[in-house]
């Protein structure tokens, strides 16, 4: 039922009706079942062809692993504070402002 109910929200949002909607799901299937037949019945891979295939495509990509760092974030414990270490006091300006 709730699949039913989803697909008329979704005939509707795509502005077609409900048996279109329908009909282009079902054309879609057997389109991918007819492209699955005829290129299946023209391929046929055995595991040394597959072997093979694999062992020519890896001197193409193959490359050393490269790691690239353009910033590095390092994280600090804060400095220990205590109440007894003294504060610094501002010191007195010698010359006033300009």
């Amino acid at each position: 039922m709730q699949l039913a109910l989803r697909s008329r929200k979704a005939a509707r949002q795509q502005g077609v009706s409900f048996e279109d909607f329908k009909a282009n799901i079902k054309n879609g299937v057997i389109t991918q079942q007819v492209v699955r037949d005829e290129v299946g019945r023209r391929l046929q891979m055995t595991q040394g062809k597959e072997q093979a295939y694999y062992d020519e495509q890896q001197t193409g990509v193959s490359r050393a692993e490269q790691v690239r760092l353009s910033e590095i974030l390092v994280r600090h414990p804060p400095m220990p504070t205590t109440q007894s270490s003294p504060r610094r006091r501002p010191r007195p300006m010698t010359s006033p402002p300009r």
